[in-house]
């Protein structure tokens, strides 16, 4: 419950006297009225004053009324998992987003002034290397905080898993070592 979180917040802040918070949902804002009522109680118990925090997000859950609340509650941070500089492979990995989408949000967290990152991946399926670099000529415009590339994984139960085992590109070393983000698949 959000009760529950502000009591760990109180915990961190006044006990163990942390400065910064990040949520590490990677998608904090999917419910916007959890979002708003955490916000409003970190507000109520001065946690705000004491706390700066960050979280991640997905574009489309970003517009002004959340940002407001947001920036109330001394968020400072906000990054977002934009994957790719292609519009086609958007569709591909069935985002729901567009390219102009994540452009947009980014704009937002800029004009409430909070540090925005993204987070960005190579090697999605079918990607040609000039995706590849729309990818980061599309990181390198948007004058990010800080922009994070990871490698796409064909993570089991998923359709990239599928896809790769169908086209015989799927490669699982021993206790699947080799499925991470940061590491070469």
């Amino acid at each position: 419950s959000c009760e529950s979180v502000i009591r760990e917040i109180d915990l961190l802040a006044n006990k163990y006297k942390q400065e910064h918070i990040s949520f590490l949902d990677d998608n904090f804002l999917v419910n916007k009225d959890r979002a708003a009522l955490l916000c409003n109680l970190i507000i109520q118990n001065n946690l705000h004053k004491k706390i700066k925090f960050a979280c991640q997000s997905r574009a489309d859950n970003i517009n002004e009324d959340i940002l407001r609340i947001l920036k109330e509650a001394n968020f400072t941070a906000i990054g977002l998992g934009i994957e790719t500089g292609s519009d086609r492979l958007m569709k591909v990995i069935n985002k729901g987003e567009t390219v102009k989408d994540n452009i947009e949000a980014v704009r937002l967290l800029k004009k409430y002034r909070f540090n925005c990152c993204a987070f960005f991946m190579f090697g999605l399926p079918s990607e040609t290397k000039m995706e590849r670099f729309k990818t980061y000529i599309l990181a390198k415009n948007l004058r990010l905080k800080f922009a994070k590339f990871n490698n796409a994984v064909p993570y089991p139960g998923t359709a990239f898993f599928e896809t790769a085992k169908k086209e015989g590109t799927l490669h699982i070393e021993k206790n699947w070592k080799n499925f991470n983000s940061v590491g070469g698949v």
